[in-house]
């Protein structure tokens, strides 16, 4: 199997506002709204070197205070790599 990268990240805030200050004073993220409020895509480097680009937004109302960060890694076949992931131990807690 060829290793994947990250395709897409999102970070969870209980203050947007403060996190879209903090990321930005630090590593110099971009931010602009999109879709609903309280949602901002990342951008995390410049057109030279792009970086992984992702999102800030609220902390949806059903997580777990302590689940402050996700990540999407694009595969070519979702299937196949759920199965390995099982077979290593993992749980699917949603697919699709």
């Amino acid at each position: 199997m060829v290793a994947k990268n990250i395709a897409h990240f999102g970070v969870y805030a209980d203050d947007v506002e403060r996190a879209k200050r903090f990321y930005g004073r630090v590593f110099g993220w971009r931010f602009s709204q999109w879709g609903p409020p309280d949602f901002f895509m990342v951008a995390t480097g410049e057109e030279a070197d792009p970086g992984i680009h992702g999102a800030v937004h609220e902390r949806p109302k059903n997580e777990d205070r302590s689940v402050a960060f996700q990540f999407t890694i694009s595969v070519d076949d979702v299937d196949a790599v759920a199965k390995l992931g099982e077979a290593e131990g993992g749980k699917i807690k949603v697919l699709r």
